[in-house]
């Protein structure tokens, strides 16, 4: 059995979630439908972001010095239409009518922020460097892998990394997130999968990587994992951990947290879940 990086934040939300979604076989074949569904929006979400960037790095050899917010605005939208419709149908046609209109709706409400976001970072570089927007584009987009998958029977690890960026022959795992960020930084779970990646990323290629980034969609903004010692060393604890629960079926330490149990799919089975009511 290898671990999936995914079992990084099941783990941190609680241990316990962990040694249940490995022992309860009915439980997750009875879930397996909902949980295909959502597997389902969010690939689907992923794919719609990849192409948006695509989109957006074409787009922006129309954008050139002297153009205002709103024309700028203008020339990145072209074509963004059309990839959140295709995007939506997919969603209605693999799940349901009103998921694939509700998330249009949101999609567009969310690129239409990133975009104005994005026009305002494209002025002010232009500003500063006097360099039209086709100039800008290696800058602002470096090449990357999409959807990358990685397995590494050393580590014992297998993950798909959302995006690697290549930049002068470095390379830079991303996680690309769709809640809401903390005030500062990153979320633990977020930087520790980070971490996972950056290691897969150094056995894939043979290369050291020091610094991975979190992109945090809702705010158009990515966000720095420094992977030094300090970090490598609290992930492999972490694995450890983690090896004990799926391996051994070790039972680890119930810490209860209401919020938590509250919104976990397993609170009718965890026989903690009781002690909330």
């Amino acid at each position: 059995m290898t671990i999936r990086v995914y079992c990084i934040s099941q783990f941190l939300f609680c241990p316990y979630k962990l040694l249940l979604s490995q022992v309860h076989d009915e439980k997750k074949l009875a879930d397996s439908k909902n949980q295909s569904k959502s597997r389902t929006i969010v690939t689907i979400s992923k794919h719609l972001h990849h192409d948006f960037v695509d989109m957006v790095r074409m787009n922006m050899w129309s954008v050139e010095r002297g153009m205002n917010k709103e024309e700028v605005i203008e020339n990145l939208l072209n074509g963004i239409p059309s990839l959140i419709k295709n995007a939506s149908e997919n969603v209605t046609h693999l799940c349901d009518c009103y998921a694939g209109e509700q998330l249009e709706n949101e999609w567009a409400s969310r690129i239409k922020i990133e975009i104005e976001i994005l026009a305002l970072k494209i002025i002010k570089i232009m500003n500063t460097t006097r360099k039209s927007g086709r100039e800008l584009i290696e800058m602002m987009f470096p090449p990357s892998l999409n959807s990358y998958l990685i397995y590494d029977s050393y580590l014992d690890l297998v993950g798909k990394v959302d995006k690697i960026e290549i930049m002068d022959g470095n390379y830079f795992p991303v996680k690309i997130k769709y809640g809401n960020p903390p005030l500062r930084g990153v979320w633990d779970s977020d930087a520790l999968e980070v971490v996972a990646y950056a290691l897969l990323t150094e056995r894939e290629f043979e290369t050291d990587v020091n610094v991975g980034f979190v992109e945090y969609v809702t705010l158009g903004e990515k966000r720095p994992v420094i992977i030094d010692s300090e970090i490598r060393e609290g992930f492999f604890r972490v694995m450890d951990e983690i090896r004990n629960i799926i391996y051994e079926n070790e039972a680890p330490e119930i810490v209860i947290n209401p919020r938590k149990c509250e919104s976990c799919e397993y609170i009718n089975t965890c026989e903690y879940g009781g002690l909330l009511s």
